[in-house]
């Protein structure tokens, strides 16, 4: 049996359909993001005054700076690897068709990752895939004024299938070879879009791509131009290029037990800093795989005043291990009475070993629409879970619950019978309200089954803390 959730399972085919860098709304998004005055550029300086401004940090913080693996930051592009020499393209490039302009507006090549920023201008409105309603296949949660809820059709809006482009933006090379995008991410408006793609290390001695687009992100098919093709040179970055310096830090916790949570790196900007940090399951119960976090993290200063912070974009921070995430900020200001206290009150987490079951008797040949109201109460790994109702669909079956609130999710499994599709959900409002769906290929399951429940998601509360403070002494051009 595959150790993957139900909902990992569904995000992942997701994953496989839709590219991550797809903004499925670019004519509503709004432009949020404003460019800043970039930093002045840092050189080199001699490893005698490097390690004389480490040392006394030291003494000064007691946090150690640890001078590690070459990486840079470069705004609106993210963190890249200074190892070998980074190149860029030689200039914009712009390709007008029908009145649509895409424009090439950046590619950086570093030893780890090639990327590339790009920009659609003059899209029409009508040429955005229409939105229909469909309420065949769909279902939600519903709160009753009662407070009760139901499982029933709802109108949902959704893309016609095929007729939004969905585009593989790639890279043409020299011998016939392809590099695809691995992520991605992008803003739009009303007529246009940007966006941000990150892409595999291109060969060092390939200075010369063509970039395909098949067709415009989001819109109908066959609507605009399509087989874009913009060849694209690449060469050495200028000396002048503004490439910010990422401090690896280690910094302790404010105690012990909480090392879960870890401060990783900083960039200091010309308005701020962009601190990273992990937070890792060392510390949850129940064998629990943290999974993100469940509220905003809380910057507090050295009087206990809330500091001004932002997400920030472009460091593609994503950690491969089960259990563990990355989380960043952008502190807005460089005069804060030090040391900053981040607090992180929650995360949302699997609970793996979480299961219960109970028998039920489903009948020789349940009907489609037939319903049973349960209200059957159940506890898994501590959380009390109401079993409201079941209902046959025409390929399986709905589950409602009503569970404690910190309860987001959770799985269902019908005497281990493999499942053709699942879905699942909550009321978004933390009242324990909970739907899953499952339905079947072929014979749906029926007389007396064994129903299980398994793998918990929920929200476990904190707080985990850090604490840091900046360098002492800040280098010099």
């Amino acid at each position: 049996m595959s150790n993957k959730t139900h909902f990992q399972m569904l995000d992942d085919t997701a994953g496989d359909l839709i590219p991550d860098t797809i903004d499925l709304m670019p004519r509503i998004a709004a432009q949020l993001n404003e460019r800043k005055s970039l930093m002045q550029i840092f050189r080199a300086r001699p490893v005698l005054v490097m390690v004389i401004a480490i040392l006394a940090f030291l003494v000064l913080s007691g946090v150690a700076y640890a001078i590690g693996k070459v990486m840079g930051y470069i705004p609106g592009i993210g963190m890249i690897d200074q190892s070998t020499q980074l190149r860029v393209l030689a200039e914009p490039i712009s390709v007008t068709r029908d009145g649509i302009t895409l424009t090439v507006e950046q590619v950086v090549l570093s030893a780890d990752k090639t990327v590339l920023v790009y920009k659609i201008e003059g899209i029409p409105e009508d040429a955005y895939a229409p939105w229909e309603e469909n309420t065949s296949n769909s279902y939600s949660v519903v709160v009753t004024t009662e407070g009760t809820p139901e499982s029933r059709p709802v109108p949902t809006e959704v893309t016609p299938e095929f007729s939004s482009c969905v585009p593989d933006v790639y890279f043409l090379l020299p011998d016939g070879s392809t590099l695809h995008m691995h992520t991605g991410e992008g803003t739009g408006w009303m007529t246009g879009f940007e966006n941000r793609s990150v892409y595999g290390p291109l060969p060092a001695g390939v200075n010369e791509v063509t970039l395909i687009m098949p067709c415009v992100e989001g819109t109908l098919v066959g609507r605009l131009p399509e087989n874009w093709e913009v060849p694209l040179r690449f060469e050495s970055a200028p000396s002048d290029m503004i490439v910010l310096p990422v401090v690896e830090v280690t910094a302790s916790t404010s105690h012990a037990s909480q090392s879960a949570m870890t401060l990783e790196q900083v960039i200091e900007t010309n308005d701020g800093y962009i601190v990273t940090g992990k937070f890792q399951s060392t510390a949850l119960p129940l064998n629990a795989k943290a999974l993100g976090i469940s509220d905003w993290i809380t910057i507090t200063d050295a009087n206990g005043q809330v500091v001004e912070a932002r997400p920030p974009t472009s460091l593609d921070l994503a950690s491969n291990v089960y259990g563990e995430f990355y989380w960043a900020y952008e502190i807005q200001g460089q005069q804060h009475a030090f040391p900053l206290t981040f607090t992180l009150d929650g995360v949302s987490a699997d609970i793996p070993d979480a299961t219960v079951e109970f028998e039920f008797d489903l009948g020789a040949d349940p009907k489609v629409g037939q319903v049973w109201n349960l209200n059957k109460e159940l506890e898994i790994a501590g959380y009390a879970i109401e079993v409201v109702s079941i209902e046959r669909l025409e390929k399986g079956y709905s589950f409602i619950f009503q569970a404690d609130p910190d309860v987001i999710g959770v799985n269902v499994e019908i005497d281990h019978m493999p499942f053709s599709s699942a879905s699942a959900g909550n009321d978004g409002y933390g009242m324990g309200n909970l739907f899953y769906i499952v339905e079947y290929d072929g014979d749906v399951p029926s007389g007396k089954v064994t129903i299980q429940l398994n793998w918990l998601q929920a929200e476990i509360p904190g707080p985990w803390q850090v604490e840091w403070s900046p360098e002492s002494i800040s280098p010099t051009p």
